[in-house]
């Protein structure tokens, strides 16, 4: 990169914010080395290259995102100290309010041949360092002289964070130290010293430790004291003794607790403790019990005596809102719902104004302002909560007519966010049954100043949202386990969530806000995964900004120095309850990797990005289009998730990396986002080593694209684009792997959770996926696995995208089209605001905090009664699904039901059971597992929205184990299976030689 500013002397009248600094004028021969921030003749690179120069008296690095290096040379081998100084006018690197600085600029020493070798970047305050005002000191480091010969090493500062860019430093110092044992030393956590973040152990594991020390012949012991937060005296201490040698010796010791709480460390040489100056870090840690869980003794939930019931059709609602519609008239409770009888079912139901429509341009409210047109009614529920204890409130509703509505909890004062909503299709796709269904919503209270409300909310236009009871229980002890349900030790169950905190919003209280808090959301989270008979959890550790884990090379837009380690809290928390971590990733480290190659020479220059038919780039922070077939791009990807593997690969919980697709913020770093982009230079000529026309560069992309997708290539430009991207993922494989080696034969899989459209293809009358344009089909790749995804429930207010979706479940052309992964993601289309509807004020509870006190939404549409597990079993029917996940933004927690499917699917191995029918459009499906010839297992789905019976054949005699049960039946040939219930799971071992010979369906 384009260096600005070359090399300047200094001078012994240069003056640092009015202090003399620096006892030597040059780098050979001097005791100190000092640099002024606008003298740096190494490398650099900065965001916005409108900041250089440097500017401001004197010059600064304040506010500028990037890094400089600044070359000095060593004639002398030896400790050295960094000193920074800044100005103290602008005032705006320490807190004002608490004295603390931030601790988000990095601090290393590089040379090429050893490396980075990184500084302290919790910096202490000047009073109590002793340093002069102005000054502060990253730490200490050994240098060496190349043999007697004068040798350079290069001063980096940086700081890329999103959230604080650099400080106000204006200058350097370098300063050979006296030898001195108790001062001239280094600690780090893994070898790393630029992360100060919070670490994660379990009680009585290992947090390893290095120790650098000695040299100049010196010899001691360095005593590492591990103290509890709030604590009087250190809990344990270990020392580490050195011996007198010329150069200093790194030594690995470690350090664990045995009781759980928040701890840190301090350092003694002898009996006194190393001075603050020498700013050794703190490194705080938090132990957490990780033995393993045992399942609770009780089988069912344990509810109290019901602590309150409403009837909706005899008690009027105590808030109601919304227009009146022709049937129901003003004059009757307020104009927006009516109490009605039909077909035995009696129960309140609103008018038929939803809010599905906020989201077009006019119809969404302006600033300060509510929906006020959408139906709702609520209920303050008579009743004191206990905050921290779990409690369940069950909602009746009629399951009669066209309904898509949402049910929410809600209480006064906390995150809008933490509502608790969640929502019921009825009617539509799902044949009514006329009956009464009860729909449920586990919560934690947010306070107990308030009692909670019951909202009943309409979503869609033209349908009205309706409920008969409403009830509350208070859950006692722990929820049950679904035991029993890894017998097969094979197929997974589990819940992903859209965003790396969101987990917290169903799981939480209203007060997290500390590692504690944290880990009580994840052990909620793993309880109820338990309770469902669930096995995974699929974790965002790093979309939008937000990250769960801390990153030294890599988006360090996002990741500050003391990023806390969520992510190793999620794997130890994981394995107490024995469920496995898949990690996702959605690489929109847009900012990161758009500037990485933007210079101050040519801040224009993208050659990175992906290039559209009209010669277009994407190229804002926020939605910035990569080419994926740029070297550098994918040097960048497969470094950033290596750099994470390797972190975490050893943690048995960790089984997986996931790479997220998505259409409506795509950065294309593992696609090509749809067909009307890579008509690049780049792209181009590798797609004429490829099977392509030669490579012209004379071509526009716009004749690019033209030429590629006319009828001679087409066929070759599609199959060009899928290899490309599969050899990335066979690649990765390679890397993350099998190169990096993580647990050789282990379960370890990279997934991509596809969610990318192509922009071609007519199947239904709207546009259809069409992945293939966009370089992502079917592969079968050892280590690899396309998820297919698809959303239920009726999103928005567009018919004809709920077709769509729909589509996506019931054709099997739409549901296999990764039929090789059998992998299937289940995500609830989302009724959801953004602080539109129905603010706390009307309910006579306090406002929000935060977010202008408005509320958002993000209900998840479940699909009503047994319809609830109609996407399972279809997954399962035609896909022997061995991976299926439910997910979403908010509240998703499965229905009862669904217990009852993974009672049976978790029976099953990951073995290949073969369709015994014709084909899997039967509407009981039947698969069965051979060894040597012989049935040993097999399973039967009802497809269908009625019960169903079915009979069997066997060549021989044999008995058949119900494995949820472990019933067996006595000995025969033929068998009638009956009567299986509407999308029901049945899996069967076959006890004795025997294979299916025929089959048929009763009536």
């Amino acid at each position: 990169m384009k260096n600005l500013y070359p090399a300047a002397k200094t001078t012994s009248s240069m003056i640092l914010f009015g202090l003399a600094f620096g006892l030597g004028l040059s780098d050979a021969g001097s005791a100190v080395l000092t640099r002024n921030a606008n003298q740096y003749n190494g490398s650099y690179h900065v965001i916005d290259p409108a900041m250089l120069p440097l500017t401001g008296t004197p010059p600064s690095l304040d506010g500028v995102r990037g890094y400089f290096e600044y070359t000095v040379t060593i004639d002398t081998t030896g400790w050295y100290e960094l000193r920074v100084g800044w100005n103290t006018s602008l005032g705006d690197y320490q807190n004002g309010t608490t004295g603390i600085f931030y601790p988000y600029t990095k601090y290393f020493i590089h040379n090429p041949n050893v490396g980075m070798t990184y500084f302290n970047s919790s910096i202490p305050t000047s009073a109590a360092s002793g340093l002069p005002s102005g000054v502060f000191k990253p730490g200490v480091v050994w240098l060496a002289n190349d043999g007697g010969s004068p040798k350079s090493y290069g001063v980096r500062i940086e700081n890329y964070y999103n959230v604080m860019p650099l400080p106000p430093i204006t200058s350097f110092e370098l300063r050979k130290l006296a030898p001195n044992f108790a001062t001239n030393l280094r600690v780090t956590c893994n070898g790393d010293g630029s992360w100060i973040g919070r670490r994660y152990v379990g009680l009585n594991e290992n947090l390893p430790i290095n120790i650098q020390a000695g040299g100049d012949n010196l010899a001691g012991t360095v005593i590492v004291e591990v103290w509890k937060e709030g604590a009087s005296s250190a809990t344990s201490s270990v020392s580490v003794p050195f011996s007198a040698t010329a150069n200093p010796v790194t030594t690995a010791t470690h350090v664990s607790v045995s009781a759980t709480g928040d701890y840190y460390l301090k350092y003694k040489v002898g009996s006194s403790y190393v001075p603050t100056h020498v700013n050794l870090p703190r490194l705080s840690f938090t132990a957490l019990n990780i033995a393993a869980a045992t399942a609770p003794s009780n089988s069912t939930i344990s509810k109290t005596a019901m602590i309150t019931e409403i009837n909706c059709a005899t008690t009027s609602p105590t808030y109601s809102g919304g227009l009146t519609d022709s049937v129901i008239p003003a004059a009757f409770n307020n104009g927006n719902s009516r109490v009605v009888t039909v077909g035995g079912l009696t129960y309140r139901e609103t008018a038929n104004n939803g809010f599905s429509d906020c989201w077009l341009a006019n119809r969404q409210p302006a600033s300060g302002q509510y929906i006020t047109w959408a139906n709702w009614f609520a209920y303050t529920m008579p009743a004191t909560l206990q905050k921290g204890q779990l409690y369940l409130m069950e909602i009746d509703y009629p399951d009669n007519d066209d309904r898509s509505f949402l049910m929410e909890v809600r209480q006064g004062g906390v995150k809008p966010y933490q509502i608790r909503a969640s929502g019921v299709d009825t009617g539509g796709y799902h044949t009514p049954t006329n009956t009464m269904k009860t729909h449920q919503i586990f919560f934690w209270p947010d306070n107990v100043a308030d009692q909670p409300r019951a909202v009943v909310l309409n979503y869609q236009i033209g349908m009205r949202a309706a409920a008969a009871k409403i009830r509350l229980y208070r859950v006692n002890g722990e929820l049950p386990w679904l035991l029993g349900n890894s017998a097969g030790g094979g197929r997974k169950f589990g819940h992903w969530f859209e965003e790396p905190f969101s987990f917290t919003m169903t799981y939480s209280d209203g007060s997290v806000k500390d590692s504690g808090s944290y880990a009580l959301a994840i052990e909620r989270w793993a309880k109820m995964l338990k309770y469902l008979g669930g096995d995974t959890l699929w974790v965002n550790v790093s979309i939008y900004g937000d990250l769960l884990y801390p990153s030294n090379n890599y988006q360090k837009q996002w990741a500050a120095p003391n990023t806390p380690d969520y992510f190793k809290m999620i794997l130890l928390i994981a394995k107490k309850y024995d469920l496995k971590v898949v990690a996702e990733f959605h690489p929109r480290s847009s900012s990161e990797l758009l500037t990485k190659y933007r210079t101050a020479a040519d801040p224009n220059n993208y050659p990175h990005l992906a290039v559209k038919k009209d010669g277009s780039v994407v190229n804002t922070t926020s939605t910035a289009l990569f080419n994926p077939v740029y070297p550098a791009n994918q040097t960048w990807l497969t470094g950033m998730l290596r750099e994470f593997v390797l972190k975490y690969k050893t943690e048995p919980s960790f089984h997986g990396i996931s790479l997220r697709g998505m259409d409506w913020v795509n950065p294309g770093l593992n696609n090509f986002s749809n067909i009307d982009w890579g008509y690049d230079a780049e792209t181009a000529q590798l797609f004429a080593a490829n099977g392509g026309p030669a490579y012209d560069s004379s071509l526009t992309p716009a004749q690019r694209y033209a030429l590629f997708t006319s009828s001679t290539y087409s066929v070759q430009w599609d199959a060009f684009r899928v290899d490309q991207i599969n050899t990335l993922y066979s690649d990765l494989r390679d890397t993350l792997i099998t190169d990096a080696n993580v647990r050789p034969n282990s379960e370890f899989t990279i997934y991509s959770n596809t969610g990318v459209k192509g922009i071609v293809g007519s199947v239904t009358p709207t546009v259809r996926p069409d992945r293939i344009k966009a370089g992502v089909a079917d592969a079968n790749i050892s280590g690899f696995k396309y998820v297919g995804r698809f959303s239920y429930g009726r999103h928005r207010s567009v018919p004809s995208a709920w077709d769509s979706d729909r589509l996506s479940l019931t054709d099997p052309n739409e549901l296999l089209e990764f039929a090789s992964s059998r992998s299937f993601f289940a995500t609830a289309a989302y009724a959801e605001d953004s602080g539109w509807t129905v603010p706390n004020s009307w309910l006579g509870l306090p406002d929000f905090t935060g977010a202008s006190g408005n509320p958002w939404v993000s209900g998840h549409l479940v699909p009503t009664g047994r319809y609830n597990q109609e996407r399972y079993a279809l997954m399962l029917a035609r896909g022997d699904a061995t991976l299926i996940m439910n997910g979403g933004n908010n509240y998703f927690i499965d229905q009862e039901s669904t217990r009852e499917f993974l009672k049976e699917y978790r029976q099953l191995p990951n073995h290949a059971f073969t369709a015994i029918n014709s084909t899997t459009a039967d509407p009981v499906v039947i698969r069965q597992y051979l060894v040597g010839g012989l049935t040993n297992m097999f399973y039967l789905v009802n497809t269908t929205n009625t019960s169903r019976r079915v009979r069997i054949n066997f060549s021989n005699t044999c008995q058949l184990q119900r494995l949820s049960s472990g019933g067996t039946t006595t000995p025969g040939t033929t068998w009638d299976i009956n009567p299986l219930a509407p999308f029901e799971v049945r899996v069967y071992r076959v006890n004795d030689p025997a294979t299916i010979t025929a089959w048929s369906n009763l009536p």
